[in-house]
């Protein structure tokens, strides 16, 4: 069984998910640290457009009272590039080839999204 989350340096991640949150959200990248906390999601929102969101302790100096803007999927798709770059340098290949199984259906990801 893959392993949910890890540690690298001081960022926590949480393995990929391509199924809808609740929220009918795709979350693809889910990274969190601890010192100063802040955490980043990337992923495909409800409509199917590529999405960023970001929190800090500091909420208020973020330019967008939420948090979270619409991103290109060339944008998402560097991020998810990124994220195999750095784990594979970790020896974390689980990890990198669950980024690399993303990335080899990229698409279809968008394919599937409800049309509203």
């Amino acid at each position: 069984m893959k392993r949910r989350d890890v540690f690298v340096g001081r960022w926590n991640y949480k393995m990929p998910d391509t199924k809808p949150d609740e929220k009918g959200q795709i979350v693809l990248i889910s990274e969190c640290c601890f010192g100063p906390l802040e955490t980043f999601r990337y992923g495909i929102d409800a409509e199917g457009r590529p999405f960023e969101e970001y929190e800090w302790l500091e909420n208020d100096l973020y330019a967008d009272e939420n948090g979270i803007r619409n991103i290109p999927k060339s944008e998402l798709m560097k991020k998810l590039r990124n994220m195999i770059d750095m784990f594979s340098k970790q020896g974390m290949t689980e990890w990198a080839d669950a980024y690399k199984e993303i990335l080899d259906h990229f698409d279809d990801l968008f394919d599937t999204r409800p049309r509203r």
